[in-house]
């Protein structure tokens, strides 16, 4: 729910920097107007990452292992996790937003 980060943003800034890199908040600096829907699509798609990962990877994953940046208004990974990286071009991700929900769908192509 975007009401949940709303009130995490609010009540704990520490909550921003734990789970976004700088240029997340720096996309999200330029959308003001939209700023907890794009927090909660990138959060929501971060989960979906973990989700996927976890199908072939062992190790721990967690919420910075994964990097959503966007390309105009596209959004794609970037993976911070040294392990997984060899994924980069195999990961596909879609964010989506209906009043307080945000919805997210993430793919791992594996040839």
């Amino acid at each position: 729910k975007i009401s949940r980060i709303k009130e995490k943003d609010i009540l704990s800034k520490t909550f921003l920097s734990s789970a976004f890199s700088e240029a997340e908040l720096n996309y999200v600096k330029e959308k003001e107007k939209t700023k907890y829907e794009s927090l909660a699509g990138m959060f929501s798609a971060k989960e979906s990452l973990i989700k996927v990962f976890s199908k072939i990877y062992e190790g721990t994953l967690g919420i910075r292992d994964f990097e959503i940046l966007h390309n105009g208004k596209i959004p794609y990974v970037n993976i911070l996790n040294e392990d997984l990286k060899k994924y980069k071009n195999s990961i596909d991700i879609s964010i989506s937003h209906d009043e307080d929900y945000t919805s997210t769908t993430a793919i791992l192509l594996i040839k």
